[in-house]
């Protein structure tokens, strides 16, 4: 079982297995490297709010037919080229235009389709934005995705990475794909694809981002989110029903810490605050607790939700 969160008492320095927090942002970024979010922007509006605004039908028909016409090889085929689709035919930039539309979903279907005919005008979005229009289009289609958040605590503010693990139903296995910097990740050693777990507890030697630029992290232009980002990640789900689960690696991240940018909040605050109390696991390797079979499944995050029964921090 994995152990729960329920004390007050947190020592200082870096995280133990007893000790426990994690701070969880989604999608806008203001930092020039990542994603970085700053609590302020989330405030405004809840997250159930956003799905409700966010259920694109008649936008999504263009890009279904266009999609089911293509010849795809492979089940890995097709959601590459998704993820492949979404970024070229939008632009990371955040400015005025991109606060005004990028988390309409809707909105942001539309112009994609528009950029795909016309070759101008890119919407402007962030990994958020991003994120959310890929999602669209595979749930659109019936494939299986969760939404995932990766963190940093080196910063003095709130900073965070957006994107998608699908399921692929021809290796059955969960796979990261990163619509904002059109990526997914390998293990070097196996060529196998990865999820994000593995390189939350993974050498991030041996685990490495992969484009059509080529193999790794300098060639990708994502050598912070090497250095920073790969420390704790959430399970991100907008239902009220389920709670979203947060992982920490107890030897890289300090649950502890206070963001000075961020009215100084701690981890425990922002996320209860800002995710409906999350579920928080803190430990070296939550893969040691589940067999292989049971990780790479649908069941993973049910087990993660039941099985343990895993209580709710408190607000420390």
């Amino acid at each position: 079982m994995l152990r729960t969160l329920r004390t007050k008492v947190l020592l200082p320095g870096r995280v133990s297995n007893s000790t426990g927090l994690l701070l969880t942002i989604l999608f806008l970024a203001v930092a020039s490297q990542g994603c970085a979010i700053q609590l302020a922007m989330l405030a405004p509006q809840s997250l159930v709010e956003l799905k409700t605004a966010q259920a694109p039908v008649q936008e999504l028909e263009p890009i279904q037919a266009y999609l089911e016409a293509q010849n795809f090889l492979s089940e890995t085929a097709r959601i590459d080229f998704i993820r492949h689709w979404v970024n070229q035919n939008s632009i990371h930039l955040i400015d005025k235009q991109h606060n005004k539309y990028a988390f309409n979903t809707p909105q942001v279907l539309s112009m994609l389709w528009e950029t795909h005919q016309t070759k101008q005008n890119p919407a402007h979005l962030s990994c958020g934005p991003r994120t959310l229009a890929m999602q669209a289009i595979l749930n659109e289609l019936g494939i299986s995705n969760r939404m995932i958040v990766i963190f940093t605590d080196n910063y003095p503010q709130v900073r965070s990475h957006t994107f998608l693990e699908v399921f692929n139903r021809e290796t059955r296995q969960w796979e990261i794909q990163d619509p904002d910097f059109n990526l997914y990740y390998i293990n070097l050693q196996t060529q196998a694809r990865v999820a994000t777990a593995d390189l939350l507890w993974g050498d991030l030697e041996a685990m490495l981002p992969a484009s059509q630029a080529g193999i790794g992290w300098d060639v990708n232009e994502v050598i912070h989110l090497k250095q920073d980002y790969f420390e704790a990640m959430m399970y991100m789900d907008y239902s009220k029903a389920k709670k979203s689960i947060i992982l920490i690696n107890a030897d890289k991240f300090q649950p502890t810490e206070v963001f000075e940018k961020n009215s100084n909040l701690t981890f425990y605050k922002f996320a209860n605050q800002h995710y409906q109390q999350p579920i928080f696991i803190i430990k070296q390797d939550v893969r040691d607790f589940v067999s292989q079979a049971l990780y790479k499944s649908n069941l993973f995050l049910w087990w993660l939700r039941t099985l343990n029964q895993i209580s709710t921090p408190d607000k420390a």
